[in-house]
């Protein structure tokens, strides 16, 4: 079991998992975790970091946030 912390902007309407997932496979996440370990992640903690400015995100919303996530697996 690995366990690993991670901030990541969570944009409104989206879930954590799916937004680790989408953040492994485009390369944001210096990780060991793959595309298996999904099936078995559990999430430890999670933390409220800061409302994300709309520079740093996608879609330029101003209700975005960034959260620390832990996570083993």
């Amino acid at each position: 079991m690995a366990i690993e912390t991670h901030a990541i902007i969570l944009d409104p309407g989206k879930d954590i998992i799916n937004e680790l997932h989408r953040n492994l496979r485009e390369g944001n996440l210096l990780t060991k975790l793959d595309e298996s370990s999904f099936k078995r992640v559990m999430i430890k903690n999670l933390t409220y970091m800061r409302i994300a400015d709309p520079k740093e995100t996608e879609n330029g919303s101003n209700k975005s946030i960034w959260i620390e996530v832990t996570i083993s697996f």
